[in-house]
């Protein structure tokens, strides 16, 4: 019997609070970084520092401007063979971590570029079909005895939790953009795309929490917490972009590019089924037996919320580039996003961002070259503060591409790897103000053709 209390005393004191469930409910996606995804065939390569050159399909979602100096008429795609993300919270079960991993494969990118000087010189026209966001997780997770809070008299352990996870969503985009090159130094572009945002998850969740009398070493209560959520987040807009481009001399360009648009629909549900089970008997109950007396407290709980994301963030987006020789490009980008705190749901409101690129090409061959690039993606989420409870995490990632392609005349074909690494903050455990580390890592092995048309 007193095995049993000692056991309780030395495991590390569990400081979450128990209400419906152990871990927040509802597994989100990740809406609050702008970078979990490199568009474009020769864009991923450089990091996205793409604002200043832009000169292929990919122009859509970087600078519309910059497909007006394309050479050829082409088609381009890229995909993803395998991407795998990954985040570790530090001690959030006692002292034993959890771990949430999601893996897939999509395709991000396909666009046509069509030269019109047929119609009005100097004047490109492009389409595009991409996704900036898209995660699959599921999960399945049991644990044993977990942790304990303990006072003088008693001490109260969670004995036993599980949890199982299932979440799909997606953040995809249809654009169409023109550009026109005013001069043989400048050119101006406009484009158009709508967003679509689909998610969908469903977390059940159950937890028996049982409270020990240390003095007669007898289990006085035992409560078992049942939760299942399912929530849905759906929303449409449209987004218009305005860019230009100008050539400083015969090796640098600077461009810049600006995207600001309106949801035309939005909508969240939740629904949420809870079952608290509660067996308490303070007479005659060993250690080994459940209490006797025995109470349940269900609950329904269905949720509708129009508007819940408020407004699209703007975007702005400044990138220059330096064609040292014709083996070797330089480019840099930042990118800056307008907050969104304006909707109903606060989990979803989002914070100004700041994100910064650098990218850089090099001819090993007239037919082999080799791009790698860094760059952030910055949590857009408020920092956490201490003592409150109820708080979305938030951590900021940092990356570096690689990329090898093989060109020729008419075509070129590439392939690499994108890696992120990020650390924060996060508040996993409900009801409870304790923060805790939290560690992520995002990996995409991926390739990508285009083809002159």
């Amino acid at each position: 019997m007193k095995s049993i209390a000692l056991k309780f005393s030395l495991i590390a004191v569990f400081a979450g609070v128990l209400s419906t469930s152990v871990l927040s409910t509802s597994a989100r996606a990740d809406i609050y970084h702008y970078n979990n995804v490199l568009v474009g065939e020769r864009a991923i390569g450089l990091g996205g520092a793409y604002t200043a050159v832009a000169d292929d399909a990919s122009g859509v979602y970087y600078n519309p401007a910059g497909i007006a100096f394309a050479q050829s008429n082409d088609i381009s795609g890229s995909g993803n063979a395998f991407y795998k993300k990954s985040l570790n919270y530090k001690d959030v079960l006692g002292t034993q971590d959890y771990v949430e991993e999601a893996s897939g494969t999509f395709a991000p990118f396909l666009g046509i570029l069509n030269k019109l000087d047929r119609f009005i010189p100097g004047l490109v026209g492009a389409f595009a079909m991409y996704t900036s966001d898209t995660e699959l997780l599921n999960q399945n997770d049991r644990w044993p005895l977990v942790g304990v809070s303990a006072s003088s008299t008693q001490a109260t352990a969670l004995s036993g939790f599980h949890r199982t996870v299932q979440l799909r969503t997606s953040t995809s985009h249809i654009a169409i953009a023109a550009g026109y090159r005013m001069s043989g130094r400048l050119s101006l572009g406009f484009g158009l795309r709508t967003t679509m945002v689909d998610e969908l998850s469903q977390d059940f969740q159950q937890s028996s929490v049982l409270t020990l009398n240390l003095a007669t070493e007898k289990i006085i209560k035992a409560i078992t917490q049942y939760s299942n959520t399912r929530a849905s987040l759906k929303a449409t807009g449209v987004e218009p972009s305005f860019g230009a481009q100008m050539a400083l001399g015969q090796a640098f360009t600077i461009g810049i590019s600006m995207r600001k648009g309106t949801f035309l629909s939005q909508e969240y549900t939740q629904a949420s089924d809870t079952l608290a089970i509660t067996k308490e008997d303070a007479t005659e109950v060993t250690a080994t037996t459940v209490p006797s007396a025995s109470s349940e407290t269900p609950s329904t709980v269905d949720a509708k919320v129009s508007n819940p994301l408020g407004s699209l963030p703007g975007e702005v987006r400044f990138g220059a580039a330096w064609f040292a020789s014709p083996k070797l490009l330089v480019s840099g980008d930042l990118s800056y996003y307008d907050p969104a705190t304006d909707g109903k749901v606060s989990f979803l409101k989002r914070q100004s961002v700041l994100n910064y690129a650098i990218g850089t090409e090099y001819y090993v061959t007239p037919s082999i070259a080799v791009r790698a690039g860094g760059f952030t993606n910055n949590d857009s989420r408020p920092n956490m503060v201490v003592g409150k409870s109820g708080q979305s995490g938030h951590i900021d990632f940092s990356g570096g591409s690689l990329f090898f392609a093989y060109i020729q005349p008419n075509s070129q074909i590439s392939f690499g790897a994108v890696l992120q690494q990020g650390t924060g903050k996060s508040q996993k455990l409900a009801g409870s103000t304790r923060l805790e580390d939290v560690k992520g890592s995002l990996t995409t092995f991926g390739f990508a053709a285009t083809t002159s048309l």
